[in-house]
């Protein structure tokens, strides 16, 4: 009798959390847009706690070298291996010292490119709207004296209709919405407080997570075995090793190719005495980061801040021509491929092993999910979600006794 009311009451739970996870699916099912919405809303609210944690998960290695260097210094004799039983107040200082150059790196990052980007995009910008009523005679002198006949009479009719369309836009959806752009431009000041407010929280947090890792590690492991068979917990850890040595290669091979090809863009443009070569040599290298989208997108902000400054001089001299324009674009078309064929593969080798097409295939899907922090991780994120799909395939393969490997599918 104890048996069968055991056997019961198991039926029953069984069937009342069925019934409960069809109830969630179906509450999901017609108020997705709520749930999104609210989800939305915790990710915002959690924004400088996320922002921190990123800070501090990118900076570690640099983090660690440093306490490492200090703990040598304080302790002599110690190995790396005991680092665990150094005295708490030399410990603590080793940390406060690593911590403090972690905090230095970041602001030195953060304050230069607001240093670089800021002033020499505003003077751009403030010329380019000064002459802006200039510019139209301005493109006609460049046409005429452009080097290559041929593609005159095509570059006129071009600009034709590029006119031709900057005045209906004008004219149709930009003046009579002219009142739209005060509630707009209020909206654009407050995004840029909430990322300044979200990179200061963001350095509190990634003090105190670089300072309790040593607290907050452990308590996540023994939460997953707490939670987890042995098996599992074993297998989720095992896969959080490879996921955090996919994303620490992959990022740190993308930083030093991308500081590369800054450097390389520097020299030559510094060479070449292209205006504001400093700061087209950092947009470059910081959107080279971006797999696959990142060089165009640099490269055609590039483009475009040099055809400002070459049309900004020939408006305020009255002479010179649009080849600077020209080399330019040669030369991102140059510095993109041996960057791709050359340099890249170089640096990260088979980091993640993803195949190129996928590698536009998440970079679209990513980005598209999550803009431009989706197709950062794209290529990382879609290596582990790879691993753990192919291990889910080879292990019902296994189930039905069937060949795991892809040849035997061809």
């Amino acid at each position: 009798m104890k048996k069968e009311n055991e056997k019961n009451f198991a039926l029953g739970t069984t069937a009342l959390v069925i019934v409960l996870i069809i109830a969630a699916l179906i509450f999901l099912f017609f108020n997705f847009k709520s749930v999104l919405a609210f989800l939305g809303k915790i990710v915002h609210i959690l924004e400088p706690i996320i922002v921190g944690s990123v800070m501090a998960y990118i900076i570690h290695p640099f983090y660690t070298m440093v306490y490492k260097f200090f703990v040598k210094q304080f302790n002599k004799n110690i190995k790396l291996e005991d680092l665990g039983k150094v005295p708490v107040n030399k410990d603590g200082l080793s940390k406060g010292l690593a911590v403090t150059a972690s905090v230095l790196v970041w602001f030195i990052i953060i304050t230069g490119l607001i240093v670089l980007v800021i002033p020499e995009l505003y003077d751009s910008l403030n010329k380019f709207i000064t002459n802006a009523n200039s510019y139209k005679s301005s493109l006609n002198y460049v046409i005429t004296n452009f080097p290559i006949e041929s593609f005159k009479a095509q570059l006129s009719s071009f600009l034709d209709t590029v006119y031709t369309s900057f005045d209906t836009v004008l004219e149709k959806y930009v003046l009579p919405n002219i009142s739209e752009l005060l509630p707009n431009l209020y909206k654009g000041v407050q995004n840029i407080l909430s990322i300044v407010f979200n990179i200061f929280i963001g350095i509190v947090v990634m003090i105190y997570v670089l300072l309790k890792k040593d607290k907050i590690k452990p308590t996540l492991i023994r939460f997953i075995y707490a939670m987890f068979d042995k098996d599992v917990a074993d297998h989720i850890m095992t896969e959080f090793r490879y996921a955090h040595q996919v994303f620490t290669n992959f990022f740190a091979g993308k930083v030093l190719d991308s500081l590369i090809i800054l450097l390389i863009s520097y020299v030559v443009l510094s060479i070449c005495k292209v205006r504001y070569s400093l700061l087209l040599s950092v947009i470059i290298g910081v959107t080279n980061i971006v797999p696959f989208f990142g060089p165009i997108i640099g490269g055609g902000i590039g483009l475009i801040l040099v055809s400002l400054v070459t049309f900004n001089e020939i408006v305020a001299t009255g002479q010179g021509n649009a080849l600077p324009i020209l080399y330019f674009a040669i030369f991102v078309l140059i510095l993109q491929q041996f960057d791709g064929n050359v340099l890249g593969p170089k640096i990260l080798s088979d980091t993640t092993g993803v195949d190129s097409f996928y590698v536009l295939l998440a970079t679209i899907l990513f980005g598209g999910l999550f803009g431009f922090v989706g197709m950062i991780v794209a290529v990382p994120l879609w290596a582990v979600l790879s691993r753990l799909m192919d291990e889910y395939l080879i292990s019902r393969l296994k189930k039905k006794d069937m060949p795991t490997d892809r040849d035997s599918y061809k």
